[in-house]
Parts: structure tokens; sequence; C-alpha cells
């Protein structure tokens, strides 16, 4: 499963509680970019302290769907 949300929300805690209950469910979680210092910062760090799964910000649909392809994780 491929996770696509977005950074200025509370998806990220969402997406990374369902990957610690089913890791073998969550190939990539992708979050939309903003601009708030903080928010980056977060995210950064979010990142470092989940190696398990691939996290990835981005700024709209067809960047995620490149690197998903890159990985891939899908066609």
């Amino acid at each position: 499963m491929i996770l696509i949300g977005d950074m200025a929300e509370i998806d990220a805690d969402i997406y990374l509680r369902f990957t610690e209950e089913f890791p073998d469910r969550g190939k990539a979680i992708y979050l939309r970019s903003v601009t708030e210092k903080f928010k980056v910062n977060r995210m950064l760090e979010l990142i470092e302290k989940n190696a398990h799964i691939d996290i990835a910000t981005v700024y709209d649909g067809s960047e995620a769907i490149r690197h998903a392809k890159q990985k891939g994780l899908v066609l």
C-alpha cells in the first residue's frame, strides 16, 4: 500500500502508526510538501526516525508517481 497525504495535517502520524501496526502492508508514504519551516523540520525528523518505511515529500501527484516508479512500487 502506498499512502499519500499532506504534511500540514496529521496524515504523517496516522500513516506511521499504520506502518508500525502492519509493517508488511505499507510500502511508501508520500506527503505533499509545505513551506512552513517548523512543519518541514518535523517532517525531516520523522523521516530520520522511521527508516523502516520510505517517506518522501512531494509537491504534486506526478512527482509521487515518478518516485514510486523509480522504487519499483508501480509500473
